[in-house]
């Protein structure tokens, strides 16, 4: 019930946009942790597992203590495996990779599976049921050599919500600077991508700008059939009209982002010859040295 309250709170906050430490803890356990415990819960439920006989070595069953030590740590080896295969489904079924869907992939994981175990643990007798104990002082002994590289593994997991967590703060500073820069089709569509263009016949994309650079930036964006900035002809780009391009000439234009800022900006092309082509897109950061590029495959039958 508590790992199940914890990855629902996280689903929640992260829905709510309340981007906070708490949040990025009680991610990191809904992630590592909260999956692979209800997969544990539902193989082991009560406090003893049950060796059976293999088919080689014939002998009467061994039951053997589970402790709570190996749960928890064998819980961040099995999330991290539920979660890979999860994502390998979600990104062939219906839901998109989104921090939404994989938020709903994994409340349904933790909450069906919890569910089961809940069920397989009140089919035991209450002896057998699974129950924690907190012993204080040295009466509860002391740790095998397997308890304590065991334990070493949960105080590893910590260690990285901790980093995760210290990561997370940095961040609020601002971080690293960086600008965004993509194309997609028209109205957003990256599926109405112009592919297949005859000569003369326009193409339309949607240039897309995020400035995270900390300050206004004009950037300049070249673009032209060749991935080079060397143009035997560099000509101004014109967002108000189709622009032809040619195999031997490259258009430019300057664009201005505020910080924190967006720009999107409808590019109508055609390509004069035909033949199979790619259209190079560079982003230059002002007078650095920072540049960005992406292309577009474009084939202009004959």
């Amino acid at each position: 019930m508590a790992i199940c309250l914890v990855v629902v709170i996280s689903v929640i906050l992260s829905q709510l946009g309340i981007d906070s430490p708490l949040l990025w803890v009680l991610a990191f356990f809904s992630v590592y942790f909260a999956p692979g415990y209800a997969v544990m819960s539902l193989v082991f439920p009560g406090n003893r597992v049950l060796l059976l006989d293999s088919l080689l070595i014939k002998r009467r069953t061994v039951t053997r203590q589970v402790t709570a030590i190996e749960r928890i740590a064998l819980s961040f080896i099995l999330s991290i495996t539920v979660i890979a295969i999860a994502g390998v489904i979600l990104m062939r079924s219906l839901l998109d990779l989104t921090p939404t869907g994989v938020g709903i992939e994994i409340m349904a994981i933790t909450l069906g599976v919890s569910i089961l175990a809940f069920y397989a643990r009140t089919r035991l007798p209450s002896s057998s049921q699974l129950e924690y104990s907190i012993v204080i002082g040295s009466s509860g002994g002391r740790l095998s050599a397997a308890e304590k590289l065991i334990a070493s593994v949960i105080v590893a997991g910590v260690v990285v919500a901790g980093i995760a967590v210290f990561m997370g703060l940095e961040g609020l500073d601002g971080g690293e600077p960086y600008t965004e820069f993509y194309i997609t089709g028209p109205g957003g569509d990256i599926a109405r991508l112009p592919s297949v263009l005859n000569v003369g016949e326009d193409g339309t994309v949607l240039i897309n700008i995020v400035n995270h650079e900390g300050s206004s930036v004009t950037y300049n964006l070249t673009l032209g059939l060749t991935n080079d900035s060397s143009f035997s002809e560099l000509n101004p780009l014109s967002w108000d009209s189709s622009t032809s391009i040619s195999p031997e000439a490259g258009h430019y234009a300057l664009v201005g982002v505020q910080d924190d800022g967006a720009e999107e900006l409808n590019l109508t092309f055609s390509v004069s010859s035909p033949g199979e082509f790619r259209l190079y897109l560079q982003l230059k950061n002002g007078d650095s040295t920072k540049e960005l590029w992406t292309w577009l495959e474009i084939v202009v039958p004959e």
